[in-house]
């Protein structure tokens, strides 16, 4: 195990923008982290990906910015986080997949065709949308992007992200 004083001096070389610091971080912790994921996840290469995900956005997020206590401990906790979220993610997929099936009756060529006739729909009505309103949406919902992150990205206030989206949602309902 990797002593904590050791890694707040990597810490604190981070947040000094050195290089090496992160990649001697990365070195040590990428197994065990990846071993902690695996064991939450119960599947390796999501497992690593989880990890590989972290560390990028470790370094390009500067997250170890917002670490004020320890940082072994915080990346711990961002990896079972990550990994309570994914697996959260799949559980709501495996629903709706459910309520697909049981909507279709388990006929196969059925929910092909009522889901090509629901996807051309959506098409139409996407093509509808306002351009902003659309970047709104790609950034949110696609990218998986925070409200915050959405409105830096495109020099608008958070208020008006969530307008936006509403408003997107709002006419997808309504369907014209």
């Amino acid at each position: 195990m990797v002593k904590n004083s050791r890694t707040d001096g990597l810490l604190v070389l981070l947040r000094q923008g050195n290089n090496h610091a992160f990649s001697e971080l990365y070195t040590t912790f990428y197994e065990p982290l990846a071993n902690k994921a695996y064991c939450l996840l119960k599947e390796r290469a999501e497992a690593e990906d989880v990890v590989q995900n972290f560390f990028v956005d470790l370094w390009k997020k500067q997250l170890y910015m917002q670490v004020h206590t320890s940082l072994h401990a915080y990346m711990h906790t961002a990896i079972r986080n990550r990994c309570i979220k994914l697996v959260a993610q799949k559980k709501k997929i495996n629903l709706l997949l459910g309520k697909y099936i049981q909507y279709t009756g388990g006929d196969i060529m059925t929910g092909e065709l009522l889901l090509q006739e629901k996807e051309e729909k959506m098409l139409l009505l996407i093509r509808k949308l306002p351009v902003r309103r659309l970047e709104v949406l790609k950034l949110a919902c696609l990218q998986n992007k925070k409200y915050s992150e959405v409105a830096e990205a495109m020099g608008i206030s958070i208020n008006s992200v969530k307008t936006h989206l509403k408003l997107a949602f709002k006419f997808f309902r309504s369907g014209t």
